[in-house]
């Protein structure tokens, strides 16, 4: 698998290619969501400032009128280990591509809703946020995690109005959902909605939703 002979050279992967995957990463989400959003209202490496202080980061933001979505994107993969179905190499993978996506996608909504602070893009541009009322999060992962959905109800309450999807489930959802407002409408009720329904993974949810 080319990703392990890349992974072979420590100082290229640790210094260099850690960092081009995720890049890669984000700039894939983006072009995805081109197909449904204007592109002068998709950003990416944006920054949440107060004072100079950084509050949060977004990998990926789109702002359509008084809606915001924020798009965590990860780069972990499942370890070895927790394809062999090892639960503590698991958690551990799910923290760090899901958990994380999800605390950092609450804390950016926190911040952006403090009208104190402000929004830069990677390009230094502000946006304007004060019509901004809600925030629908969504967490991004480069390979298919397992499970994702069985994990995620069992660690996050019914409070959290989140979702992670793989970037190939985006890619489908994009594919099929080019209108503004529908794709507003499978969000909301899958991220608001998440523990009434059960399905084994999003393209089920999606088939649903579309018939």
């Amino acid at each position: 698998v080319p990703f392990y002979w890349i992974c072979s050279d420590k100082n290229y992967y640790e210094n260099i290619g850690v960092h081009n995957r995720g890049n890669a990463g984000e700039s894939i989400a983006s072009k995805l969501l081109m197909r449904v959003f204007p592109k002068e209202q998709i950003f990416n490496n944006v920054v949440v400032k107060h004072n100079k202080d950084v509050k949060a980061e977004i990998d990926v933001l789109a702002l359509n009128g008084n809606v915001a979505f924020v798009f965590q994107v990860k780069s972990k993969r499942l370890s070895l280990n927790s394809y062999k179905g090892d639960k503590e190499s698991i958690a551990s993978d799910y923290e760090k591509a899901i958990g994380k996506a999800y605390f950092q996608a609450c804390l950016s909504e926190k911040e952006m809703k403090n009208s104190e602070n402000i929004v830069l893009t990677s390009t230094g541009e502000s946006l304007d946020i004060q019509s901004v009322n809600e925030v629908i999060k969504i967490g991004v992962t480069l390979d298919f995690f397992p499970a994702v959905e069985s994990i995620t109800r069992r660690c996050l309450d019914e409070s959290a109005e989140f979702i992670s999807l793989s970037i190939f489930d985006l890619d489908m959802i994009c594919r099929y959902v080019n209108d503004i407002e529908d794709f507003k409408k499978y969000f909301r009720e899958r991220t608001k909605k998440r523990m009434l329904f059960y399905a084994p993974n999003e393209a089920a949810y999606f088939g649903y939703y579309l018939k």
